[in-house]
């Protein structure tokens, strides 16, 4: 039984009851990371004999896990031009001459001993894990900010962010190359590109460092997630907040730079939310 899917650009991964993560889909990065760049049209097993996956996530052309049994580490597979997979393999910068640098076997990216990991997530080459103390660490491209760190360069080695002091991290969502990160306190932080005001702080000014989400008055925030250019939160009254590049008719335009509230049918309490490129699904 599945009790958790992740969808990349164009492969899908599922996680089962018993821990085994199956993917398929396309293969030319080694997404399906069965040790092959074949692609498949069923599901393949990923994971080694007695290996447990707690948590997975999907990348543009590449795959996160966290496994049982090594807390502090990141199982990863797939592209790894930028550095996203992490430096468990080979890292090659973009555009070289040999071509693409994949890795098609999980190997294992590591933060230092004795921090636990409890959350994954993927945005199109850069990869972030949520630590149980809430902080954040990040490894991959940062063309516009995306590991959260003052530095600006990318790195296949994880990075903590530069979270304000006394921070809480308690939940984080990756977009194409921006980040929203839900805290203890109930208050957002986004960090990245901003080109259509995705990081919600009434500006389009990108930036590397976690900035303050503007949000209206209301319920506290349940729960959050990304698309490629756009954010939303969902508020514990099953309201949905959102901002950047995610059209509404009547409400939503390109560059929303605020958080606004979207319509939703009379009387619906909303309570998953999931993001695509550029349009958003909820369930009540």
């Amino acid at each position: 039984m599945a009790t958790a899917i992740a969808a990349g650009f164009d492969f899908a991964l599922a996680l089962t009851s018993t821990g085994a993560i199956y993917a398929w889909g396309d293969n030319f990065f080694g997404d399906l990371g069965d040790g092959s760049t074949v692609q498949s049209d069923v599901p393949v097993q990923v994971l080694p004999p007695g290996a447990r996956a707690i948590a997975i996530a999907a990348g543009q052309y590449h795959a996160l896990a966290l496994i049982t049994g090594r807390p502090n580490c990141v199982l990863a597979w797939g592209d790894n031009r930028e550095g996203e997979v992490g430096s468990g393999s080979d890292f090659n910068p973009p555009f070289e001459p040999n071509g693409p640098s994949e890795t098609d076997i999980p190997t294992y990216t590591c933060v230092p001993q004795g921090t636990d990991l409890t959350a994954v997530a993927a945005g199109q080459d850069f990869s972030l894990a949520l630590t149980s103390t809430g902080s954040v660490y990040s490894w991959g491209a940062n063309f516009s900010g995306e590991l959260g760190d003052a530095i600006g360069r990318m790195s296949a080695e994880p990075v903590p962010a530069e979270l304000p002091p006394s921070t809480t991290v308690t939940a984080v969502a990756a977009g194409s190359d921006h980040v929203l990160a839900l805290t203890s306190s109930g208050s957002l932080l986004a960090w990245g590109s901003n080109s259509v005001g995705q990081l919600g702080d009434g500006t389009t000014s990108g930036g590397a460092l976690p900035v303050e989400v503007r949000l209206p008055r209301g319920a506290p925030v349940a729960s959050i997630a990304a698309g490629e250019q756009s954010s939303m939160a969902l508020r514990t009254d099953g309201s949905i907040l959102t901002r950047g590049d995610l059209v509404q008719p009547g409400l939503m335009v390109s560059g929303n730079e605020l958080p606004s509230r979207v319509t939703t049918p009379h009387g619906a309490r909303l309570t998953l939310l999931a993001v695509g490129g550029d349009f958003a699904i909820a369930t009540s």
